[in-house]
């Protein structure tokens, strides 16, 4: 079960991340039904738009190798089609009128390695009302 706590740092527990208590629209596209898991399972997890993480524990390492894992196996994709635009993630119609083929998709960086991981550590989050302002980001 998460812990709730007031805002005075995760330097005061022994949680692995401190962030805001996820929005029930905050989780990915992960399908199946791990991802309908995920999405009923929100309020126990953290937002990615605000978080603090411990270093160098087992949540940070499998996010950094399941990262890096990502990367390496695009490599070849992003060398070969770079970021043109501020949102070719999303499949934008560039200035040229052709449709970004950029290879990584909105979430699939982040919250489709995150919020797993979440989940799966979900016992070694702190929630505090951190969140930030979710209007016109974009």
């Amino acid at each position: 079960m998460v812990q709730h706590i007031r805002l005075v740092g995760i330097e005061a527990s022994d949680k692995q991340a401190l962030g805001y208590t996820e929005l029930a629209h905050g989780i990915p596209h992960i399908e199946g039904e791990f991802g309908d898991v995920l999405r009923r399972s929100h309020a126990e997890l953290i937002g990615l738009c605000a978080f603090i993480f411990r270093r160098q524990t087992p949540l940070t390492t499998e996010w950094l190798r399941q990262a890096d894992n990502l990367l390496d196996r695009k490599l070849d994709e992003l060398q070969r089609l770079p970021a043109s635009h501020p949102l070719d993630q999303t499949g934008v119609i560039l200035p040229g009128g052709n449709r970004s083929s950029y290879p990584l998709r909105w979430a699939e960086l982040l919250g489709e390695i995150l919020h797993p991981l979440l989940y799966r550590y979900r016992s070694e989050l702190l929630q505090a009302p951190i969140e930030p302002y979710f209007g016109s980001y974009r």
